[in-house]
């Protein structure tokens, strides 16, 4: 084909290859560009240039139709979150939930000492939302230097989990998903199978929280050790618990978790080696050591004071930061005498609880344990019939029948509606626990306006029946008596005394409520009059809280299930005229040092008394005398049941020893056999007597044989005291009253174990008590006489309380 333009390359002879490929360039440049063919004067010439300009604009047009497509899928697949994330050593939550911005929160204040973190959240949420109300709650200049990178997907599945490098993460958080708890805890539980599955090596292990207790053995089976379990509503229930019936414990855990200010921290000083761990203290004038994590992995809280620092061991400390304190050489403190404290019988109590938990079968068997024989619990809410809460408690686990020390009073109504609660005997309650009920638990805002109404509702009550305004005189705080000398002043609230009728009656009947809402919480802290009436409990921020503190140190999760349970160890809230006389002015370590000579506790913080400020935890200036009389002081000390473990393992004499029959284990020398008998009557395992937690209690419930088994104990505990001392198992002689006292108390219970009933529980238990029964205290100690019984220094809360507690 020979085109008749012999100078135009379209004149192109069929065996002249060159001048072929020429115009295949001549038509590339009519797609490329149209304007080129303008040159083309033959009308047939002209057609096909045209024709072919326009298919290249076609051809154009599908490209770039085609690139912008596939640039728009990648954006929005990145919008959306459905990329993988190239990260190391990232906390990864699984989850979005209420409590997933608080545990960010917290996980930012951890990182920021090391200049900030990362954290991945895999959600079933858009990415644009979770990114939005993140911007909205915790903006980034509050972030602290950490990056937040999300992605859309459901924990649920494998492929999803691939994409947040769960291999590489240093700890996995999985939140319980909204609704009801069983399906919440399958959830988890799928999820935890899922990660079990998947095809790699975790480096970390994973933190999951669950709703249900009776779910939580499933998930460890699952999980196996590489993971921990937080049951979030239990926690809860037994935090508030604890802070209702000990004023002020609210405030020592909300400084106490999370990372904003002091928290634990766990370090090994090589330096310390040999140092016994009473003389801790005055080498960490910047931190509060509370215990020993040995080279097994061991936690010990509060150990022996005699305990010796080990090679591997770690101290766990309450301190600022991880490298804010170190050990430097002791001061010697002179500790002097700390006042004489009087025994007061324990009680029957009458405790309100306004709604209704999931776990409210939990409240009530931990509550069952710590009360008196003879106490009532009186529940009322709208939410649960009359006739269906025995039969649902049943179905929970609990049948209110097996309740030893615990009667339940039923009540029914709302409890923000003011004629259904001034039905109730308001003046007879000696303490109230305000719940979100169960009925308004995915609206927070409702729940907490609910738990607000009652709140006010109760108080008002109390101010119009004219409510004593005191517990008694070593709780009351008068800000005209405050000394310039003390360690923080007071905030004055409203006019004279600085506390209205409506502040007083906090005194009087202790209350905790229950709130959901962080924006709940900010309107209570600003607020000084509504802060005063009730200590509050923020579940959602204080679960936050543990799940970060847990994920940054896995040891966390077994100190905070310590604290919080009835074994092991406690913090508790006592008036600071336990160590200190009245007007003494005392340094912190001086009265830190006393609690652990006297009375085997160890003070970790303060507070003022009927205030809203916030517990002071590790106090800074420990060496600064002041006075304490309107200060409360947070303290760690053991349980009735450690104590308990701790006579037990302390009266035990070597083999060698002349006295090694009467003390070689619990099981054959006399003093371990009364033990072992109190524990068996205590725990309600004897012959279907009634259990009792408390001693004097357990006594008045004994029968005959009872009584006479423990007498014949302890004649045989008389002779055997007096051939000596028991020695210790440790290096040291653990010292027992002297042998004439210890014999007159130790006879006069044996005549008391024979007493009727009613009289056996006074004498027999005192002097059980004088006897060195939860004893550990100071050698230095004077013996008191059975008449004149004041346990000066004795350390005894199992059953027995202290006036100036």
């Amino acid at each position: 084909m020979v085109f008749e333009d012999s100078e135009s390359p379209w004149e192109l002879n069929a065996w002249d290859s060159s001048r072929f490929f020429e115009a295949l360039w001549e038509a590339w440049t009519f797609m490329a560009d149209p304007g080129t063919h303008s040159p083309v004067t033959m009308p047939w010439a002209r057609t096909a240039s045209a024709l072919i300009s326009v298919s290249g604009i076609l051809f154009w047009s599908s490209v770039l139709g085609l690139t912008v497509d596939v640039i728009t899928a990648k954006m929005e697949a990145l919008r959306a979150g459905k990329s993988r994330i190239i990260e190391k050593d990232h906390t990864l939550i699984l989850g979005w939930t209420e409590k997933t911005i608080h545990i960010i929160e917290e996980l930012c204040a951890a990182n920021e000492s090391e200049g900030g973190g990362v954290v991945a959240v895999l959600a079933p949420e858009s990415k644009t939302d979770m990114e939005s109300q993140l911007e909205y709650q915790l903006p980034a200049r509050r972030r602290k230097g950490t990056r937040v990178v999300f992605r859309s997907g459901s924990p649920l599945v494998v492929s999803d989990l691939s994409r947040v490098s769960m291999e590489s993460a240093k700890a996995i958080i999985i939140l319980a998903t909204p609704g009801s708890a069983d399906q919440a805890d399958a959830d988890t539980l799928r999820t935890m199978l899922s990660i079990r599955s998947s095809n790699c090596n975790l480096l970390s292990y994973v933190v999951a929280e669950v709703r249900d207790i009776d779910n939580e053995p499933l998930v460890k089976l699952v999980g196996g050790p590489s993971v921990e379990t937080m049951v979030s509503h239990d926690m809860i229930g037994r935090l508030m618990l604890m802070s209702v019936r000990q004023p002020g414990l609210a405030k020592v855990y909300e400084g106490l978790l999370g990372f904003e200010g002091d928290e634990f921290y766990m370090n090994e000083w090589p330096e310390l080696e040999g140092v016994e761990f009473g003389e801790l203290a005055e080498r960490f004038p910047d931190a509060v050591p509370i215990g020993i994590k040995s080279e097994s992995g061991k936690l010990m809280l509060h150990p022996p004071i005699n305990y010796e620092l080990k090679e591997g061991d770690q101290v766990v400390v309450i301190a600022e930061d991880n490298d804010t304190y170190k050990p430097e050489p002791a001061n010697k403190v002179d500790v002097g005498q700390p006042p004489d404290g009087k025994p007061v019988l324990g009680e029957p109590e009458k405790i309100l609880f306004c709604g209704w938990r999931r776990d409210i079968r939990d409240v009530l068997q931990l509550l069952d344990k710590i009360v008196q024989p003879g106490s009532e619990v009186h529940m009322m809410t709208h939410c649960v019939p009359l006739d269906k809460r025995n039969e649902r408690l049943l179905d929970d686990g609990l049948d209110v029948r097996q309740l030893m020390n615990l009667s339940i009073v039923h009540q029914y109504g709302n409890t923000s509606v003011r004629r259904k609660i001034a039905k109730l005997p308001i003046s007879e309650y000696n303490c109230c626990m305000i719940f979100a009920d169960e009925a308004f638990e995915l609206d927070t805002l409702h729940a907490d306006s609910h738990s607000l109404a009652t709140l006010l509702l109760i108080r008002d009550l109390q101010c119009r029946n004219n409510l004593s305004p005191f517990r008694s005189e070593a709780h009351q705080s008068e800000s005209s008596n405050f000394s310039s000398g003390s360690p923080k002043s007071p905030k004055r609230h409203g006019k004279g005394n600085g506390m209205s009728q409506l502040t007083k009656s906090r005194a009087t009947c202790p209350m905790i409520c229950e709130i959901l809402d962080p924006h709940t919480q900010n309107i209570i802290s600003s607020n000084d009059q509504l802060g005063l009436t009730s200590d509050f409990c923020q579940s959602n921020k204080l679960t936050a809280q543990v799940l970060a503190m847990v994920a940054e140190e896995r040891t966390v999760n077994q100190l905070i299930n310590e604290l919080l349970g009835n074994s092991g160890c406690e913090i508790a809230v006592v008036c600071s005229s336990r160590y200190a006389h009245p007007d003494e002015v005392i340094s912190f370590m001086t009265l830190s040092r006393r609690a652990s000579l006297f009375f085997d506790e160890l003070v970790v913080g303060y507070q003022m008394k009927e205030s809203i400020e916030k517990t002071v935890l590790n106090p800074a200036e420990k060496w600064r005398g002041c006075r304490w009389d309107n200060h409360d002081l947070a303290i760690l000390r053991r349980t009735a049941k450690a104590r308990a473990s701790v006579i037990r393992r302390t009266h035990v004499a070597p083999e060698t020893s002349p006295a090694a029959p009467f003390t070689q284990g619990s099981a054959n020398g006399p003093l371990g056999r009364l033990i072992d008998t109190l524990e068996v009557i205590s725990e309600g395992s004897e012959s279907g007597e009634p259990a009792s937690l408390g001693l004097q209690e357990s006594a008045r419930n004994l029968s005959l044989p009872s009584r006479q088994k423990i007498s014949k104990l302890l004649k045989e505990v008389a002779v055997f005291l007096e051939k000596g001392v028991v020695q210790s198992d440790e290096k040291e002689r653990s010292p027992l009253p002297s042998n004439a006292c210890a014999n007159q108390k130790v006879r006069a219970s044996a005549k008391a174990a024979t007493d009727p009933p009613g009289e056996v529980a006074p004498s027999m238990m005192t002097s059980m008590i004088g006897l060195g029964l939860g004893t550990q205290t100071s050698s230095a100690r004077p013996c008191v006489p059975p008449e004149e019984e004041a346990i000066s220094g004795w350390s005894v809360h199992n059953g027995v309380s202290y006036e100036n507690m």
